[in-house]
């Protein structure tokens, strides 16, 4: 049975919406799998995959240009669950894009149609 625990909501931190993948693996290594990370704040997360995990388990997140963070499941159900860190990260970081580029890749523009043998007349 998965437990969920009551936080009050004045100990909520802003947390920003985002949908990025993440690493999450159980503590002791039994368990690890890709999640979705929905939101995110300085103080922890929520994310939902392939694994049910229960308040209390320990789990290492490894977020992109953050690295691993540690830290205990706050509530869980089917598929999903919150996550707080034992320690603050900033949560900007893991919404920058990789590579440290600011904008987004430009499309590459489609080429144009020529026809093979333009000098051929066909009747």
């Amino acid at each position: 049975m998965v437990a969920e625990e009551q936080v009050d909501e004045g100990q909520r931190k802003p947390r920003d919406s985002v949908f990025l993948n993440a690493v999450v693996t159980a503590s002791h290594g039994e368990a690890s799998a890709t999640f979705r990370v929905r939101n995110i704040s300085s103080g922890g997360l929520m994310a939902e995959g392939p694994i049910n995990f229960n308040a209390g388990d320990e789990l290492d997140v490894d977020l992109r240009n953050v690295g691993q963070v540690h830290g205990r499941v706050a509530w869980a159900t089917e598929g999903r669950f919150g996550m707080m860190f034992d320690r603050a990260i900033d949560p900007k970081l893991a919404r920058k894009p990789v590579g440290g580029g600011t904008a987004s890749p430009v499309p590459a523009q489609p080429k144009p149609i020529v026809p093979p043998f333009p000098s051929r007349r066909f009747s």
